[in-house]
């Protein structure tokens, strides 16, 4: 009788163990999911503010004609609030001429998003 009491409870921390195995995987996927979408999120967010950016720079140089020098210039009158990157909360990466503009973010993935004018 002793014999079989110890061959189940050895089966059940078997059975345990594999489980606790399992779960802690499934967390860890389940956690590697979730920042994957907040990531994707922040980048969907980084292209719409500058999707918006954009827009305010072509009205900016509809009325001055040409592209302002700084991103602030765009306040209160074209954006406001100005948008900010969700990874840094910093300003977007801002280089213009008087006729030209890139504007451009690293995104969750280390690559950089950029967009220039027209």
């Amino acid at each position: 009788m002793k014999k079989v009491v110890a061959f189940i409870v050895i089966g059940l921390i078997v059975v345990i163990g594999v489980m606790a195995v399992r779960i802690k995987n499934d967390v860890q996927i389940t956690t590697q999911s979730i920042k994957t979408e907040q990531n994707n999120a922040k980048d969907l967010q980084i292209k719409t503010n500058i999707s918006k950016l954009r827009s305010a720079l072509e009205l900016y140089r509809a009325d001055a004609g040409n592209y302002p020098e700084s991103l602030s210039n765009l306040t209160p009158k074209y954006i406001n609030p100005l948008p900010v990157n969700p990874y840094t909360s910093g300003f977007y990466d801002y280089f213009s001429s008087s006729n030209t503009y890139t504007l451009s973010a690293k995104l969750g993935n280390g690559t950089m998003y950029s967009q220039s004018n027209p």
